[in-house]
């Protein structure tokens, strides 16, 4: 039976990890908000960023909220094979983007790894 799992991330910027799942998912595939996320058998979370299921392909929702710390847990069906290192490699890509306007080019890249310059 599948249930839910919480996993705790370093995913601390909102726009940075939206902009990371739309590149995986698609623009417009990423809500967020105060939302619900819905998994097998009827099960609930409350979630801050949602994927739908029939979008990530799961049993249930893949699902992100805030927690204490201000790094967001992934919610996820237990079942679902998530590719936590190409999230993790588009989210740093993101933030890197971010905090250098753009100035910056991608000299290699794959799902396990980023190499990134940084353009004056």
């Amino acid at each position: 039976m599948s249930k839910y799992a919480v996993v705790s991330t370093e995913y601390a910027d909102l726009q940075c990890l939206v902009n990371a799942l739309e590149k995986m998912y698609g623009k417009g595939k990423v809500e967020h908000g105060r939302l619900i996320a819905f998994g097998y058998n009827g099960q609930q979370q409350p979630a801050d960023l949602v994927v739908r299921r029939d979008v990530c392909g799961g049993y249930g929702d893949l699902a992100f909220r805030k927690g204490q710390n201000g790094k967001y847990q992934m919610i996820k069906d237990d079942l679902l094979k998530f590719p936590h290192s190409r999230l993790t490699r588009l989210y740093i890509e993101q933030y890197v983007r971010l905090r250098t306007h753009g100035k910056f080019r991608v000299l290699q890249a794959d799902d396990q790894k980023i190499e990134l310059q940084v353009i004056d």
